[in-house]
Parts: C-alpha cells; structure tokens; sequence
C-alpha cells in the first residue's frame, strides 16, 4: 500500500502478530491508522518482518539522504504470514538493471507538472535536467498538457508532407481523385497520426 505516508516504527508493542521489529524510526498518526486497520482485518505487513541493513528498509529518502522514511507497506492476510517470502526495497535504478534495463542519465529529463515540490528528484546522486516541454514517442509533453503545441507541431509536419509533394499537385497528367487518393493517404495520416478523435 503506497502514498500513506505512515511510519509504523519499531516499536511493534501489542501489535506482535502484525508486524516484525524491523521498521524504522517512530510510529505516528498514520501509522496508528494503518496498524489498526491491519489488525481489524487481520493482515500483517511483511516489510518489517525481516532484517535488512537501512538501504533496503526506507522506501523514501530525501534528495539531501539525511532524511530516511518506511512509508509503504506490503500487506497479507495473516493466516499466509508464513508464506511470504523475504521482502525488501531497492532503488528504483537498482532493481531496473536487476533484470536488464538501466536507466540513461544523460537522456533522462524531468518535467513538472502542477505540483508545489520544489526538491530535485536524483538518479544515483546526479540531478537530470528539468526541462518545461519535451517529445515522447512524437508526441509533445509540456507544462500545460501539450495540446496546443501538439496541434501546431502536427500541422507543421502536414505542411512539410505537402510541400514535398508539390510536384504531384502541379500536373495535369493525374486527375483529381488521384490527388485526392495521394492526399488521403499522405498528407491526412501525417497531420493526424496519433490523434484520437
């Protein structure tokens, strides 16, 4: 369960069957809210039932790495408790080359939308550029949205098939429904490539 934003802490004080001793820090208020939803029906988190080094306990941790928080939770049904197996966190760059895939510094940018977090998100202690609009799979990604730039990209790239077929449109030799027939199938399916309506 994510974005609780509760630390349950060590102390697992008449809470034993719900949680192991190996959170981190202090419990607060959402972590009462949350151990006593668990022990109402009957789960058990599983990230605090085994011992980890730090690293691989803290599901958050600030960009300046002083700050470390335990604020999301594995959940089971107590009755299964036993059947789960070791659990632990690794960065998000980690557990990508785990299984092959790395993440490009150079090529990562970081755009932000309607959000008030001023903090630097990090890749290994790097910071990627932040950038107000960017190109993904031909689509345009900025700050508002994209629409906007997205139309006039769109028809820019119309007018460019146009132009290069400017040679065909001049001659009389082709009649109108060819024309037509080569605009349908060039100059439509550019300037509407990947709408959705």
């Amino acid at each position: 369960m994510g974005d609780l934003n509760s630390k349950v802490g060590i102390d697992n004080t008449g809470y034993e069957d719900i949680m192991g001793r190996h959170g981190l820090a202090e419990r607060n208020k959402n972590g009462d809210r949350f151990t006593n939803l668990c022990a109402f029906n009957k789960l058990a988190t599983g990230d605090k039932i085994f011992p980890h080094k730090r690293i691989h306990r803290s599901t958050w941790i600030s960009s300046d790495h002083i700050a470390e928080k335990q604020i999301d939770h594995n959940c089971i049904n107590k009755i299964f408790r036993r059947t789960m197996e070791d659990i632990k966190t690794a960065s998000a760059a980690a557990a990508s080359a785990a299984v092959g895939l790395n993440i490009h510094k150079g090529e990562t940018k970081v755009l932000k939308r309607n959000t008030e977090n001023s903090n630097p998100i990090t890749l290994d202690g790097e910071t990627p550029e932040d950038v107000e609009k960017f190109t993904y799979l031909d689509s345009i990604i900025d700050e508002q949205g994209g629409s906007d730039a997205e139309v006039k990209a769109r028809i820019g790239k119309a007018g460019i098939a146009s132009l290069q077929l400017k040679n065909i449109w001049n001659p009389k030799q082709l009649s109108t429904n060819v024309k037509v027939g080569i605009f349908n199938t060039n100059i439509t399916t550019v300037s509407l490539c990947g709408a959705e309506t």
